[in-house]
């Protein structure tokens, strides 16, 4: 027992060290691609002005629901893209560079995917922040 234990941890361990195997290994993974029309994700936002008296930050979450685990913070004025909604509508999945000016256009989501959708797996980051924070600006 304790040989297969060592050997799941080492596997855990192996695969989260590759780029985009932690997006693949989701309960709710960022679905992108699946039309040679469109770009992967084409919405792009940016979190809006956030309360000042508040966290000062949005959290990325790995699901779209509160008591989801957090992966990351966000600040006002992060550009992100917004690959889906929530039947809802009160979640996005997002696409993120760490730094708040980088520049999603990297993130590899900008021209079409002709794949079936599948769980995003580029270079950049990727969560659910709740929907009411974002500016939707192209898309």
């Amino acid at each position: 027992m304790r040989f297969v234990s060592t050997l799941v941890a080492i596997a855990v361990t192996f695969f989260a060290s590759i780029p985009g195997m932690t997006h693949q290994m989701r309960k709710y993974p960022i679905m992108v691609g699946g039309d040679a029309e469109i770009d992967a994700c084409d919405t792009r936002a940016e979190v809006q002005p956030l309360n000042p008296k508040g966290d000062g930050y949005l959290s990325v979450r790995i699901g779209p629901m509160v008591t989801a685990k957090e992966l990351a913070r966000i600040i006002s004025g992060h550009s992100v893209i917004v690959c889906n909604v929530s039947n809802d509508g009160k979640w996005a999945s997002i696409v993120y560079q760490s730094s708040p000016k980088g520049d999603v256009g990297d993130c590899g989501l900008s021209s079409p995917d002709m794949r079936e959708r599948h769980p995003y797996d580029g270079p950049c980051q990727s969560g659910w922040v709740a929907m009411r924070y974002l500016w939707l600006a192209a898309g």
